[in-house]
């Protein structure tokens, strides 16, 4: 006798043959003991299919000719596995295709895991016997995947606001690209929300693109919004080129929080607008600009700005811009210029008014 559970989907034509057989499931919610195949009435020589429910009678889904006579395709075994008439499981899985669960899937990878990759070194003959064909196995997929994915490197058409490599789908467990990611024209959400709620740990997107030998190069995107914004799963952001930038891009790293430490360098241009680019990166402490910043700027909420990154900033600041404001965090300055340890007085130090005075034309706000 065999067994069976789950959800089933019939084809879209069946070979009927006369029978009755009695099995539990459902279709559509309506629970049923039995299927049945018969000639239809009144006196058609052909075969059709009943569900024969246990509330509203029997219930004629499909006939030779006609074909399926509704939504009925689809039934459903439940969870708990029923011992079922082998001529009817024959009979099944020659009509219907069982709809795998996750759970499913991964029973089938993992039974079939050894078969794969000894299938990969019986084909490639590697000398080092199983393990050299497993690896081989591994970097095979791999390679079907991303040649696949990154259209063997010439992918460049992320659609706008899509997240191609977003957390929906991605993160440091499974983001391992092959090719060099270079947007052109739309970048917007690439990168957005990776997090550590699915239980990633925080990691270094830079570090991981230097593993995987490739390099994200944003140098003709026109439009990076929201690129890496709630990416509180990332600790450090490689090298981000916003030179071809034509539209306004607003909240690039926002809502990144206490996670990220390190955004590897930010090359802009005088016309580049930084709105929210930096809103909630309370522990953003390392970052550095190429160009020059003739916009509005603001760090308010990043309380850990080193002095490194604080005099950068200010040295990037545009000498014919006027009327524009760069804010920071007090609690920032304050602890980045302190004139001895602990005395949490940057604001007021000989050091901090140096700076400050390089660049009269702007506004230097602390908050």
């Amino acid at each position: 006798m065999a067994k069976i559970s789950g959800k089933w989907k019939f084809n879209d034509v069946l070979t009927l043959v006369g029978n009755m057989w009695y099995v539990d499931y459902s279709y559509s919610g309506t629970e049923c003991y039995a299927l049945t195949i018969g000639v239809a009435p009144p006196a058609i020589n052909n075969l059709s299919l009943w569900y024969e429910t246990k509330n509203i009678g029997q219930v004629q889904v499909y006939m030779e000719g006609p074909g399926w006579l509704g939504n009925y395709k689809t039934i459903d075994f439940g969870v708990t596995e029923q011992t079922v008439d082998d001529s009817f499981y024959e009979w099944l899985t020659a009509n219907a295709t069982k709809v795998l669960t996750i759970a499913d899937k991964l029973a089938i990878i993992t039974a079939n895991e050894q078969k794969v990759y000894e299938a990969g070194l019986n084909k490639g003959g590697y000398a080092g016997g199983y393990a050299d064909g497993y690896e081989q196995g591994k970097k095979t997929e791999y390679d079907a995947f991303w040649d696949r994915f990154q259209q063997n490197g010439t992918l460049t058409y992320f659609p706008n606001n899509t997240g191609v490599f977003a957390a929906y789908y991605w993160g440091f467990n499974n983001f391992y690209p092959k090719y060099d990611i270079k947007p052109k024209n739309n970048a917007s959400q690439l990168f957005y929300n990776w997090n550590t709620s699915r239980g990633d740990p925080a990691a270094s997107l830079k570090q991981r693109l230097e593993e995987c030998g490739v390099v994200l190069d944003t140098s003709q995107a026109t439009n990076l919004n929201l690129i890496f914004a709630y990416c509180s799963g990332i600790t450090e952001i490689p090298t981000i080129d916003c030179t071809g930038l034509t539209e306004k891009s607003g909240g690039l790293f926002r809502e990144c929080g206490v996670n990220l430490k390190t955004i590897e360098k930010i090359i802009v241009k005088e016309s580049v607008t930084f709105a929210n680019w930096f809103d909630n990166d309370t522990g953003l402490t390392n970052i550095v600009f190429d160009g020059v910043i003739g916009q509005d700027i603001s760090f308010a909420q990043s309380t850990e700005l080193s002095a490194d990154s604080i005099i950068n900033i200010i040295e990037h600041l545009s000498l014919t811009a006027s009327g524009k404001t760069l804010t920071l965090s007090k609690a920032a300055v304050d602890k980045a210029f302190e004139e001895s340890e602990g005395a949490n007085n940057g604001s007021q130090s000989r050091e901090w008014e140096h700076w400050i005075g390089t660049k009269q034309t702007w506004t230097i706000s602390l908050v």
